[in-house]
């Protein structure tokens, strides 16, 4: 269940955003393969007095300008505790976007909304979600999993190889071509997550081969 919530003080505009989430469900829920609630709430107070870590919205559709708690007040809030709940500003107030950027602010869309650009930031935040949500066994037990998004590389030497997940590195037989099995089969790693290139480089106080292959995640730098 995906759960997006609409904190808006205009009753109208909240209605009718409303109808555009229901909409852009009705033509793309099935590519998602799940099912979406909706929660409306009148400002950041009401938002903020329902709030639980155990119950996050996945998306957050919010105004910038409210009377009592305002959308930036209420971005604060949530990075404060820490929250993973993606926030996509809807405002008609253009000159307040630049307080707004935040580490979970996806994006900014100007009153009134446009159907094409709201689609297309939630095509782009579920995607995100679909990415986050991906597993991968990292052993032959069949029982040690993680999320794609954490693998930061994956080093392969013949029949060997290592995983390097946030701190910690795995050690275990999991060949190159096992490796591009697994991860082809993932739709996170059809749209070009990863990339293998020949590293003969002495790293981690190690000597691999010339033949020893690295999978690095696309982020324009070497692990």
């Amino acid at each position: 269940m995906y759960y997006i919530a609409v904190c808006e003080d205009d009753a109208i505009f909240r209605e009718r955003f409303t109808g555009l989430l229901m909409k852009y469900w009705e033509e793309k829920g099935k590519e998602w393969g799940d099912q979406m609630q909706i929660c409306v709430y009148e400002d950041g107070n009401d938002y903020r007095d329902s709030w639980s870590p155990e119950q996050e919205a996945d998306i957050l559709c919010l105004d910038i300008e409210m009377e009592r708690m305002d959308g930036i007040l209420l971005k604060e809030f949530l990075e404060e505790r820490e929250s993973r709940t993606r926030i996509l500003f809807v405002t008609g107030h253009n000159e307040a976007m630049q307080r707004a950027f935040g580490e979970n602010v996806v994006g900014f869309l100007s009153k009134p909304v446009q159907e094409e650009k709201l689609f297309f930031y939630l095509d782009k935040i579920f995607r995100r979600i679909r990415y986050e949500q991906e597993e991968v066994m990292v052993d032959h037990t069949g029982k040690n999993f993680c999320k794609i998004h954490q693998i930061l590389w994956i080093q392969a030497d013949g029949r060997y190889s290592r995983v390097k997940l946030g701190e910690k590195q795995i050690f275990f037989d999991k060949s190159l071509a096992e490796w591009e099995e697994t991860l082809a089969g993932l739709s996170s790693f059809g749209g070009g997550i990863f990339f293998f290139c020949v590293s003969p480089a002495v790293q981690f106080g190690r000597q691999f081969s010339s033949r020893a292959v690295q999978a690095v995640r696309k982020t324009g730098k070497n692990h």
